[in-house]
């Protein structure tokens, strides 16, 4: 994070005029939002926030279904340590989670250049040259026009 706001201060952005950032309920990114753009609101994504509850309830099924083979009885009468889980994690971002319906924001479009971005590396099957790997993002997903030049 302290790279990418070098980085923008260096293009001349200001970090005062950032906010919101989305991220997701990772603590680096909530140190990172704070220490690097203390002005901004964080945006906890809504995929991640229901991301966690369905992998705990994953979790929670495929453990019961082994242990006692029938799950919907035993949730009635049991506390869930998954659950709890999710709920502490929950109420520690319970504002960045709530600043959803304030901004609208979501991830959902740098999860998407992120996913090209495995692609590029997946096709090239790795890149030894770290400038190189860089260009290949740039001309995936910067939105350039290049054309091709026409021989006369």
């Amino acid at each position: 994070m302290s790279g990418f706001a070098s980085d923008f201060s260096a293009h001349k952005g200001r970090k005062d005029s950032v906010s919101p950032v989305t991220c997701n309920m990772s603590l680096g990114f909530r140190k990172g939002i704070e220490s690097n753009f203390p002005d901004a609101q964080s945006v906890i994504d809504k995929f991640h926030v229901v991301k966690h509850l369905n992998e705990a309830l994953d979790n929670l099924k495929r453990r019961e279904s082994k242990e006692n083979g029938e799950l919907i009885s035993w949730m009635m009468r049991s506390r869930i340590e998954e659950a709890k889980k999710v709920a502490r994690m929950y109420e520690r971002h319970f504002k960045e989670i709530l600043n959803y319906f304030l901004y609208r924001k979501t991830n959902a479009i740098l999860e998407g250049m992120n996913s090209v971005i495995r692609n590029i590396k997946r096709r090239a099957r790795g890149f030894k040259n770290l400038e190189y790997f860089k260009l290949m993002i740039y001309l995936n997903c910067g939105g350039l026009n290049i054309r091709t030049v026409k021989l006369a």
